[in-house]
């Protein structure tokens, strides 16, 4: 593979690559003057031109020119890199429409843990259909990568959300949250424990809609599928799974010895973070923040921000708290402490920025993921619990700051939130 230097070789490309049919490359040829042009320089015409994306522009440039297509889907963009593959935006070539496609990556495909764990996944979300949940579409695999569809939304999660803004008031927080608990509780329902829930995992979208997602780390809770769970955990370490800034005391001691109360746990965790702008324990260890979850107790909301009440302040740590016999027993208990407080309201964002500034944290983090990966981490994903927070958190101020430089809307979206919690703005004047 060697990169194009020529407009022939780079034409060459895109025509093997079949992103366009030779009628529409020869009109661009015509019509943008291409032969008269660096590769790059193409490149960057047809990515103006909205004839290819970015992220196709960059492969071709490379010398690449497989790879653009997963089945029926038409790959367009990088949307991130988790702990067992790539995410992408692609369109369905039959319907048109837009969707998320996860991909195995080909390092963990011949990894029984890693790829057990990817079709539980996939088992747990085509099971669900709930309008606070993201769909599974499907789960398949081409004969050369396993693949997951799921509906594309245009949503932004409560972490970019906290960490453009800060502290969100306590009103939003309320729907949001009442909103993530009946999703929650349709998945308990289907005998699904989430077992990694975090402000990363739940979206708002602009009229205010909450949608959780993604099952990586789910539990099914069928006693066929409790036993797959079992042998997982016997043969492949995968007992310790969780995000340790959110992660429910019971659920550090053994993940799979555990019921639903522990998604109530991360639920309370998560929405004290969004109500403070900070994780319950920001500690730097993780052994530490672990510790802290089965042992400390988490500093009051009321002291961290001002105008919280106190009924809601004490549902949190009912949520929150250290014995799941002391908690909230379902999620639909929690929804309906939350409904009263709530307040919905739409939420403005530049979506495209905030889709450029994820891929250029995607591919950052591409860079770490394709190195050859060490024998003791071959089939565990226990690493998520000590690394996904810190890594999350550093991962998505970098994202910011580029969001920040970058883009004017997001910097309007973070005022107009701002707006929310100022001294000359009341709900009761705005609703």
């Amino acid at each position: 593979m060697s990169s194009p230097k020529t407009a022939d070789e780079f034409i060459g490309l895109l025509t093997k690559s079949e992103l366009l049919s030779q009628e529409h490359i020869d009109a661009a040829v015509r019509q943008l003057d291409l032969l008269e042009k660096t590769p790059a320089e193409i490149a960057k015409a047809l990515i103006l031109a909205k004839t290819i994306t970015p992220f196709q522009a960059e492969r071709l440039l490379e010398g690449r020119y497989r790879g653009f297509f997963i089945d029926c889907y038409r790959v367009f963009e990088v949307l991130g890199v988790g702990g067992m593959g790539y995410v992408y935006i692609a369109e369905d070539q039959e319907t048109k429409k837009r969707v998320v496609l996860k991909v195995l990556t080909e390092q963990f495909e011949t990894d029984p843990g890693m790829l057990a764990r990817f079709k539980s996944e996939g088992r747990a979300g085509l099971r669900v259909d709930h309008p606070n949940v993201i769909r599974t579409l499907r789960l398949d695999n081409t004969g050369a990568v396993w693949f997951l569809a799921m509906e594309f939304i245009k949503g932004l999660s409560l972490h970019e959300l906290v960490t453009l803004h800060g502290a969100i008031p306590w009103q939003l927080a309320c729907d949001y949250f009442a909103q993530a608990a009946l999703g929650l509780q349709h998945l308990h329902d289907k005998g699904i424990i989430h077992r990694d829930i975090k402000p990363a995992n739940l979206l708002v979208e602009r009229d205010g809609n909450v949608r959780l997602l993604d099952f990586g780390l789910c539990m099914l809770t069928s006693d066929e599928e409790v036993q797959e769970e079992f042998s997982m955990q016997m043969i492949f370490g995968q007992d310790r799974l969780g995000t340790a800034d959110f992660i429910a005391p019971e659920q550090i001691l053994n993940s799979t010895q555990i019921d639903v109360r522990a998604d109530i746990y991360g639920l309370g965790c998560t929405m004290y973070f969004i109500l403070t702008g900070k994780v319950p324990f920001p500690v730097n260890k993780v052994s530490e923040k672990l510790r802290a979850h089965r042992t400390g107790t988490s500093k009051p909301i009321g002291e961290i921000v001002n105008g919280v009440p106190a009924e809601v302040q004490a549902i949190v740590e009912r949520m929150m708290a250290r014995e799941a016999a002391d908690r909230f027993q379902t999620a639909a208990d929690v929804a309906e402490a939350l409904k009263p407080h709530g307040l919905r309201r739409p939420v403005e964002f530049d979506f495209p920025r905030i889709l450029a500034a994820r891929a250029r944290e995607a591919k950052k983090r591409a860079k770490v993921v394709d190195r050859p990966k060490r024998a003791s981490t071959l089939s565990s994903i226990s690493g998520e619990l000590a690394e996904g927070s810190s890594v999350s958190t550093a991962r998505m101020e970098s994202t910011v700051r580029h969001m920040r430089q970058d883009s004017q809307p997001a910097r309007a979206y973070a005022e107009l939130i701002g707006a929310f919690s100022s001294p000359g703005w009341t709900l009761q004047a705005a609703g």
